[in-house]
């Protein structure tokens, strides 16, 4: 009786587990689709019509925002098939629902606030570079040891120039996966950039967007903080204080590894 009630226990906590919503995130700016099938007429009569994709574009997803994958049904599988790619159903936080393929969703995002953070080719082999603060990456998985993290963060901004960084590990300390500093990470990324292209070429931003980009680093400086460092040097691009790093131009490999471990976790410590 003991025994049935035990196993009884053990079904039900694994079920719960099993229905529990797994949530991923986006590692870059990516478009959503919405697909659906159409029959093509044949070529040749008595051939069999062809069945061809139709998409229209729905949403553009931010980076390190948060969906949740969907189940797939018979009909979703055989769009999947269809469009020769791994893709997966997600619903966004206001119930669009659509499809893209899951090589551009990661694990758990984070923001660095140790500023010159170290990053490995793999745990144990020579430093490559320091991650300035302020910089988001998603977790693609850890070390058997769990003292290191692999990390998507796409290109980066270091001594003025764009170094991409995907499938590199890191120590497990020295960031935050708090959602309202991965919030104002992102506010300090955008702001940069509109700052960044003003400098470049005035005649490309509206004066007013730059005044609102200058307000809001302003007002983060001001209240301090761990990004305050970071805002500091998108307002006064005083990017020459970080180390220097050899930038390394991706691969087709690092760009789509199939390999990747992608976490499945909510907002939480790592």
């Amino acid at each position: 009786m003991l025994l049935s009630i035990l196993s009884l226990g053990i079904t039900v906590q694994c079920k719960e587990q099993a229905d529990q919503p797994t949530y991923l995130y986006a590692k870059y700016p990516i478009a959503v689709y919405e697909y659906s099938i159409k029959q093509k007429r044949a070529k040749k009569k008595g051939d069999p019509p062809k069945q061809v994709l139709k998409k229209k574009r729905k949403d553009t997803l931010v980076k390190a925002e948060k969906v949740k994958l969907l189940p797939m049904t018979e009909q979703d599988k055989m769009i999947a098939r269809l469009s020769k790619k791994n893709l997966v159903k997600i619903e966004q936080s206001d119930g669009t629902i659509g499809y893209l393929d899951k090589k551009h969703l990661a694990g758990q995002p984070l923001v660095i606030v140790k500023d010159k953070l170290p990053y490995y080719k793999r745990p144990g082999s020579i430093k490559l570079g320091r991650l300035p603060i302020g910089t988001i990456c998603l977790t693609l998985g850890t070390n058997p040891q769990k003292t290191m993290l692999k990390v998507f963060c796409g290109y980066v901004w270091i001594n003025e120039e764009e170094v991409w960084i995907a499938n590199k590990w890191i120590p497990r300390k020295g960031y935050s996966v708090a959602t309202k500093d991965i919030d104002q990470a992102r506010m300090i990324e955008s702001a940069a950039e509109i700052i960044r292209k003003y400098r470049e070429d005035e005649a490309s931003v509206d004066e007013l967007e730059v005044e609102a980009a200058t307000n809001h680093l302003e007002v983060i400086i001001d209240t301090g903080g761990p990004l305050a460092l970071a805002a500091q040097r998108a307002l006064w691009d005083s990017a020459d204080s970080q180390d220097q790093v050899q930038a390394e131009e991706p691969s087709d490999t690092e760009k789509q590894d199939p390999n990747d471990e992608i976490g499945q976790t909510e907002d939480g410590d790592l």
